[in-house]
């Protein structure tokens, strides 16, 4: 037999061996149950405890990554950014080289056009100016004409019927060679009437008798004041002056012969008289120069 005290009621009661037995197997199993439970319980808090540990963890690795990310994220807009204030920067820069080469450009058009006007400002008054120059010079021959009309409306025209030096005829009219060709234009040779034909010659009025006077007391054979002479082969030029007793600077002035070592086979020479060299090569400044070589020439 076996004693047992109830836990509620305190009470004692025998029990015999086969309801200890009985009741042994009940307070083992519940127990065990309830040992059981406790456990499951604890299994149970240990795992929504290693769940809410995972779910920390996790938490934590996720904000972790989320962080490494958000820095990641940062870093690459960082680089955005910087990639793009570089770029707007270049592009700043590249827009300012262009202005700068426009504005460069648009100087120098302004220069080109700017010359361009002045140098047409400037051509048009060199324009101006030599038309000016050619007026002023036109004007100064129609009033050389018209004093040349004026002075033959002034002058007396006179027969001449022999050969006459112009240096002689401008003498008896009491007026230089040069004013004496300047009233007779028409007479383009040495002397009057050359070839033995009829001439005339102006002279200013008032002055006929005088002239008339003058030129009959020059003797006949000073009345020429030049001879002619054709070079023959072998004559040279300082022969010829030598010949007809006259300097060679004087024969070289009147024939306008730049070369006197060399003169040309059949050219006719004009041979001045003494005094009167001075005024052949004024009376023949237009006639143009002896050449000094040629295929056929007499030799010095």
């Amino acid at each position: 037999m076996h004693d047992i005290i109830c836990p509620h009621c305190g009470k004692a009661f025998k029990i015999d061996e086969a309801g200890y037995a009985d009741i042994l197997k009940q307070v083992r199993d519940g127990a065990f149950e309830q040992q059981l439970h406790e456990r499951l319980e604890l299994a149970e808090q240990d795992k929504r405890n290693a769940v809410e540990l995972a779910r920390a963890q996790v938490a934590g690795d996720l904000q972790k990554a989320v962080a490494g990310k958000d820095s990641e994220i940062q870093g690459l807009q960082a680089r955005l950014d910087a990639g793009e204030v570089a770029r707007k920067l270049a592009v700043s820069e590249a827009l300012g080289a262009l202005q700068k080469e426009r504005d460069a450009l648009a100087g120098q058009l302004d220069r080109a056009r700017q010359e361009k006007e002045s140098e047409a400002r400037l051509a048009d008054a060199r324009r101006l100016g030599e038309l000016q120059q050619t007026a002023a010079a036109k004007d100064a021959e129609i009033q050389a004409l018209k004093s040349r009309l004026d002075a033959l409306a002034l002058a007396q025209k006179l027969a001449v019927t022999e050969a006459v030096s112009i240096d002689v005829l401008a003498r008896c009219a009491g007026m230089t060679v040069e004013a004496f060709q300047e009233m007779n234009p028409h007479l383009r040779r040495f002397t009057t009437a050359p070839d033995g034909k009829k001439g005339f010659v102006h002279v200013p009025k008032g002055r006929d008798a005088s002239f008339v006077a003058a030129l009959d007391k020059v003797p006949a054979n000073e009345r020429v004041a030049y001879t002619r002479h054709k070079v023959k082969s072998g004559e040279s030029l300082s022969a010829i002056a030598k010949k007809y007793n006259v300097s060679l600077s004087d024969l070289q002035r009147v024939n306008k012969i730049s070369n006197p070592n060399r003169v040309l086979v059949g050219m006719e020479l004009i041979i001045p008289s003494n005094g009167s060299a001075a005024a052949l090569a004024a009376m023949h400044e237009d006639r143009p120069s002896t050449p000094a070589v040629a295929s056929k020439s007499s030799p010095s």
